[in-house]
């Protein structure tokens, strides 16, 4: 009899949970982001544009989860040093790889109403990067080449795929069914506390601002 109650009260209350969801709309962003390089090879820490989606889900007024993604692209060498690390590059070097990277963002918010058009708030979760080599250039596109091999063991070793994220957002409702979004993050390396590397911290961290818009559903 107990197990028939609570089974009732379990279904009752993911009922209750299940409609309070609301997907407001969806966001579109520019985005340009910074990632650090520490090297002294390789090209200077670049700044790229980037192209995103999202799709916040709001579970009260003021909380919510923003699972997105962003797509950009840049080059990447392997270090001549024979560590085996892979830094970016510019396309005057010889051998080097391009790679689409999707980053796939699961951060949780709040949100601060200031009107009923104004709103600000913070966010904070993981990142994870997934890093496709697409075209290769000289060595690296050799028959027998091992770079793809290499680069790829070493993006996705040691969990340097994984970043923890925390941002800060602005939204203003400027038309009943569109809204200006503006947002800054930062990507921490939190995998340099374990891979070995002697680096400073800034390396392969990573610095986004976007402007974007929310079209409302």
């Amino acid at each position: 009899m107990k197990k028939k109650y609570l089974s009732i009260a379990l279904f009752l209350f993911l009922s209750v949970y299940c409609f309070s969801i609301e997907f407001p709309g969806m966001d579109v962003h520019w985005v340009l982001i910074w990632i650090g390089n520490a090297e002294e090879e390789g090209a200077p820490s670049p700044l790229l544009p980037t192209l995103g989606v999202s799709l916040p889900v709001y579970f009260a007024p003021f909380f919510f989860l923003d699972p997105g993604m962003d797509f950009y692209g840049t080059s990447y060498q392997l270090s001549e040093t024979g560590s085996g690390k892979v830094v970016p590059t510019e396309i005057e070097y010889a051998n080097y790889i391009w790679y689409l990277i999707m980053r796939l963002d699961i951060p949780a918010g709040f949100r601060f109403n200031f009107s009923d058009n104004l709103a600000a708030g913070v966010t904070a979760g993981p990142s994870f990067l997934f890093r496709i080599p697409l075209i290769a250039w000289g060595d690296c596109a050799q028959s027998g080449s091992t770079c793809r091999e290499e680069m790829g063991s070493y993006f996705y070793g040691s969990g340097r795929f994984f970043y923890p994220e925390a941002g800060l957002f602005f939204i203003w409702k400027m038309f009943d069914k569109a809204a200006l979004l503006i947002e800054a993050k930062t990507f921490f390396p939190l995998f340099h506390a374990w891979d070995g590397e002697e680096v400073p911290f800034y390396d392969q961290f990573m610095v986004a601002g976007s402007v974007g818009l929310r079209f409302f559903f």
